[in-house]
């Protein structure tokens, strides 16, 4: 079972560094596992207003990749937007993550990159 100790994240990209929700963002980040993780999934998600009402907004979950070896790992992901239709604007205003998690069979939330 792989655990957050079992993943480095040797490098990570996200541009622009800085611009408004509604404009396209590319994320590229290279990671090492130290143990295979069976069915492995990346998902994006937004949060706003991280540190008290947290409205999430999936972004993108990857296939399963069902033997995700031990080694060096790429992930990258072009997001043409961050829809916050329904998220109140007081919301918006707030501190907010673009988190990272990746998953495995039977083993959720193996490790999550703020």
């Amino acid at each position: 079972m792989a655990t957050p100790e079992d993943v480095t994240v040797t490098a990570m990209t996200i541009e622009p560094n800085m611009c408004a929700l509604d404009a396209p963002i590319a994320i590229n980040m290279n990671y090492t596992l130290t143990k295979p993780v069976t069915d492995a999934v990346w998902e994006v998600v937004y949060e706003a207003d991280y540190t008290n009402k947290r409205k999430s907004v999936a972004l993108h979950t990857t296939d399963p990749t069902p033997a995700l070896a031990a080694g060096e790992h790429n992930f990258s992901y072009a997001c043409p937007a961050i829809k916050t239709e329904g998220i109140k604007e007081k919301y918006l205003l707030q501190t907010s993550v673009l988190r990272l998690t990746l998953h495995g069979a039977n083993e959720p939330n193996i490790v999550s990159v703020n």
